[in-house]
């Protein structure tokens, strides 16, 4: 992963932690521990010292079904996700799945871990890799902030095939 890549993944995690620890002004007076917690040794160090480990994880493998009723529900019939000749010529070399279907198992995860009635309000994510028919996902959440006057959850996701991350990003929820 570049270092421009690595600061922002950990500038999505930190921010998290300091609107939960120190509130939203907080963010400005300690932008410069963004920098520091990049060059301060691993991934992993990091997310223990800031109580970021995953704390939910499910895995799924997609379907060529998946996909089918997926672009027969949106109408998303780009012929990257269908037609092998065509997607050959592409930079992809090969079908790929809908970026949206992967992010879609982000919303079922977030129901099956917070449970029914859970709204997701909204989402930031980056596609970094293409996922393909065949492939198990796993679906990870961290850093976990929660508001119990307004009930909302800001939560870190991530989302591999095999130990590859092929989305990352934070979303919002709802849970009563």
């Amino acid at each position: 992963m570049s270092l421009l890549k690595r600061v922002w993944n950990i500038s999505d995690r930190i921010d998290i932690w300091l609107t939960n620890k120190f509130g939203l002004n907080a963010k400005q007076k300690l932008l410069e521990m963004k920098v520091d917690a990049c060059c301060a040794g691993t991934e992993e160090a990091l997310n223990e010292a800031l109580g970021l480990n995953a704390y939910y994880s499910k895995d799924y493998t997609i379907t060529k079904n998946m996909v089918l009723n997926f672009a027969e529900a949106t109408g998303d019939l780009n012929p990257i996700h269908f037609d092998e000749d065509f997607a050959k010529q592409t930079r992809f070399k090969g079908c790929i799945v809908h970026g949206m279907l992967t992010a879609g198992l982000v919303s079922a995860s977030l129901t099956d871990h917070y449970g029914n009635g859970t709204i997701y309000v909204s989402q930031n994510l980056t596609f970094e890799r293409p996922v393909r028919v065949g492939d198990s996902v796993r679906v990870t959440f961290t850093g976990e902030v929660r508001n119990e006057k307004t009930k909302f959850t800001s939560l870190y996701v991530k989302v591999f095939v095999k130990d590859k991350l092929v989305l990352h990003g934070t979303a919002v929820i709802i849970n009563d």
